[in-house]
């Protein structure tokens, strides 16, 4: 393996990138209009959104990677935990279902803040 992006590039171009359209797929905005429903209307918009958590997937593999990561105990158990939520994305996709899409979403942010209140330190000291 030779890894190309450093951390902050798989952070900012992959991982944060996907995330994000696996949060904006599912949700109600509350305007003094009204309430929107968030979410995949079309059959290309549920298949991006499956490519995106495939993304998002795969990413957790990358994380792995020497010299990404930070050790061999509690990095690998967090980075799996991306790769699960990802997949359960995808079957959410997979289903349309926004209402899963919302949940997983949920599980997601949480397993992404775990490893960032764990190593958010040692993250920026890898960015300098």
């Amino acid at each position: 393996f030779r890894p190309v992006a450093d951390m902050k590039q798989l952070m900012n171009d992959i991982i944060d990138p996907a995330a994000d359209d696996i949060w904006d797929a599912s949700g109600t905005i509350v305007t003094k209009d009204g309430e929107e429903e968030r979410g995949p209307k079309t059959a290309e918009e549920w298949a991006e959104v499956r490519r995106r958590a495939l993304v998002l997937t795969e990413a957790g593999n990358l994380l792995m990677m020497v010299p990404r990561a930070k050790d061999g105990g509690e990095w690998m158990t967090l980075s799996r935990a991306l790769i699960d939520k990802g997949e359960e994305a995808i079957r959410a996709a997979d289903a349309r279902s926004t209402k899963r899409m919302f949940d997983v979403g949920g599980e997601l942010y949480q397993a992404c803040l775990n490893c960032h209140q764990q190593y958010m330190a040692a993250v920026r000291d890898a960015l300098k």
